[in-house]
């Protein structure tokens, strides 16, 4: 995998009963003989880690997930989010912990509350993979993305600030009504919504991604852009603690800078070079 080559990460499995048949229960899943561990494990091992990446992770309501991972990020944690972060709200039925579905008391339209925002959990992106549904407005050093640049989501999940005041949007679903497939379509209460972001969390910062399953012209989304933003985030918390700066650009022409290099102010931008 392009993360496991970049990165010395550890993985944490999430199964559910009810997807592709018996899920993890199954004997024959890759995932009880790869990777032991699941996101319970995750959570009691919290103080091992910098950043974490959780996708699609479907947190049960009834748990005490979120809050640890609250304190965790407000301790200077780095958290990358994608998807579903909770469980999929249901209108009727009952549920186990097992299940990627859940119905919570009450209703809230599968909207939460969560890390200062609201979390509106979607399915489908109608026109995914064939037509593009983000495009990307907000440069921002942590992501390898261009201004302009055009994604195809195949779900619309969507974040919304609601307290933070350093809540910084990448990318909005497109608006209105678009020819997909010899039709027209749109994408639902999801039209202009943020579908990237990142915000402030305490000490600590937070980036969401709606969905992780992402088609896009010029780039590979797994290796171009979250592998990037993973290392952005790890750096992000490291260099809060020792106090060292840390910066991203883009450099033209490429050169190679080895060894000792000196970083100084000049003419409006910054001038890097070997000593």
């Amino acid at each position: 995998m392009n993360v496991t080559s970049q990165l010395n990460s550890d993985w944490y499995k999430v199964c559910f009963n009810d997807i592709g048949g018996n899920g993890c229960n199954s004997d024959s899943s890759w995932m009880n003989s790869e990777i032991p561990y699941n996101v319970s494990d995750m959570i009691n091992n919290l103080s091992k880690y910098d950043t974490i990446y959780l996708e699609d992770p479907h947190i049960y309501y009834n748990t005490d997930y979120i809050e640890s991972l609250e304190d965790w990020v407000s301790e200077g944690k780095s958290l990358i989010l994608s998807e579903h972060v909770m469980c999929r709200e249901q209108g009727s039925g009952s549920y186990s912990n097992t299940s990627y579905r859940c119905n919570p008391p009450g209703s809230n339209s599968d909207n939460w509350n969560i890390f200062d925002v609201r979390i509106h959990q979607r399915a489908e992106a109608h026109g995914w993979s064939n037509c593009w549904n983000v495009e990307v407005f907000n440069e921002s050093e942590g992501y390898n993305l261009e201004l302009g640049e055009k994604l195809a989501f195949e779900e619309r999940s969507w974040a919304e600030g609601l307290i933070s005041e350093d809540f910084e949007v990448i990318a909005r679903y497109r608006n209105g009504k678009f020819q997909c497939g010899g039709s027209n379509t749109n994408l639902g209460d999801s039209q202009k919504q943020p579908s990237i972001a990142f915000w402030k969390y305490g000490d600590g910062m937070i980036f969401y991604f709606g969905d992780f399953q992402v088609e896009m012209d010029n780039n590979e989304f797994s290796a171009d852009v979250l592998t990037k933003l993973i290392e952005t985030a790890y750096y992000f918390t490291t260099s809060s603690k020792t106090g060292s700066c840390v910066f991203y650009g883009k450099v033209f022409p490429a050169y190679d800078l080895t060894g000792e290099i000196s970083i100084k102010k000049q003419s409006g931008g910054v001038l890097i070079e070997n000593e």
